[in-house]
């Protein structure tokens, strides 16, 4: 037997058993940790997200905000609210990263880390209960609280963002609500974690700097080098995360850049998206994207892609790379798939990323658009 015929061995049955962690036999308990601030595709995919709850496909635990943008959270309450969902606990974030008041933009692109609708949904939408930060827990305290009350095993977090957040709970002490350091709690209830990051197999040469956003951007884009910060937490959640326990999968730039999404949400046509409607919160931040983003009648669906995902598995449209570990060169924010053996006495299958199989671009975007389109469900099925 060759060795390319092992290493086809060792794939295939890595690959089988990612695809059965993540074939949705929901609910799935989920987390949402999001950076809902300069792109609206967060807004879809928590909007996915609240729509699959609704169906019985998920439950959604919480929703973490994880920059320091102190209005965050407030959209995330207004999309909640509209969903019918304002008994979904929100923490967030309470530090300076990506803080629009505490650290000067450095060019137009720095300033809509402010969010080009954010502020818009806070002020248009006051029926939801909460304005910012101040009025919801820390995201690390929330996450302690959410975790330490699931079963063992059963929690699927999904990562659209920054790392700030996971990066404080694995470095979390015992406390009121466990017994374990954070990472101890990661590894006892966390089944799997989805992560919109990186590119795949390798960032080296993408335009403009060889860096993905979630991981090394937030600051100074597009400048050789990224984001200090962003760069020290990507590492950090990378080398600490017990991927072991709960096992990693990545769903890299190139694949959700390849499914365009949620222009019927501007079409206006309610017969065609329930969702344009102009109660809708989800239309208003998507028009207010698509105002100040033109060059997009529709948007790249890294998150809510990154959440069917997390709830529904491969379904067929996606092929698993389950051997060997990802990387970040904390130099210049760039990361890079290996083939070769996890470090830390990690096992080929603890760590993924996903391939979009061809022709599967146009019924996934039919999907994500079908589920940010439909009226909102204010009841969900009993849970067993």
């Amino acid at each position: 037997m060759s060795l390319d015929d092992v290493m086809f061995g060792l794939l295939a049955v890595a690959a089988t058993c990612f695809a059965q962690a993540y074939a949705g036999a929901g609910p799935v308990k989920l987390i949402v940790d999001t950076d809902m601030s300069c792109d609206v595709d967060d807004v879809l995919a928590l909007a996915l997200a609240l729509q699959l709850d609704a169906r019985g496909e998920t439950q959604v635990l919480a929703v973490l905000h994880n920059t320091g943008l102190r209005s965050g959270v407030g959209a995330v309450s207004v999309i909640n609210h509209y969903y019918g969902r304002d008994d979904i606990p929100i923490g967030a974030y309470n530090g300076s990263f990506d803080d629009p008041g505490s650290v000067p933009p450095l060019d137009d692109f720095g300033k809509t880390v402010a969010g080009p609708y954010v502020v818009g949904l806070v002020t248009n939408f006051t029926d939801a209960p909460i304005k910012d930060y101040t009025q919801v827990p820390e995201a690390t305290a929330l996450y302690r609280k959410v975790l330490s009350e699931q079963v063992d095993n059963s929690v699927v977090i999904c990562s659209i963002g920054f790392f700030s957040n996971l990066v404080n709970l694995l470095d979390s002490e015992p406390d009121e609500f466990s017994s374990l350091a954070g990472s101890e709690l990661v590894a006892k209830k966390v089944k799997s974690i989805v992560i919109m990051g990186g590119v795949y197999p390798k960032s080296e040469g993408l335009s403009p700097s060889g860096y993905e956003w979630n991981f090394a951007g937030g600051c100074r884009w597009g400048t050789p080098g990224g984001c200090p910060r962003t760069k020290e937490m990507t590492a950090a959640f990378l080398d600490r995360w017990p991927a072991s326990s709960a096992p990693m999968v990545f769903s890299g730039l190139e694949v959700g850049g390849r499914i365009l999404t949620g222009s019927p949400l501007v079409a206006g046509n309610a017969t065609l998206c329930a969702a344009a409607a102009a109660s809708s919160p989800v239309a208003a931040a998507f028009k207010q994207y698509a105002d100040w983003n033109t060059a997009y009648p529709d948007r790249m669906s890294w998150d809510p892609l990154s959440v069917l995902f997390a709830v529904r598995g491969a379904q067929g449209f996606f092929g698993i790379h389950a051997i060997g570990h990802n990387s970040l060169n904390v130099s210049d924010g760039s990361n890079a798939w290996s083939d070769a053996t996890p470090p830390k006495a990690g096992k080929n299958g603890d760590q993924a990323y996903l391939k979009l199989i061809d022709g599967a671009q146009s019924p996934m975007a039919a999907m994500i658009n079908e589920l940010v389109c439909a009226s909102p469900q204010h009841s969900r099925p009993m849970l067993v």
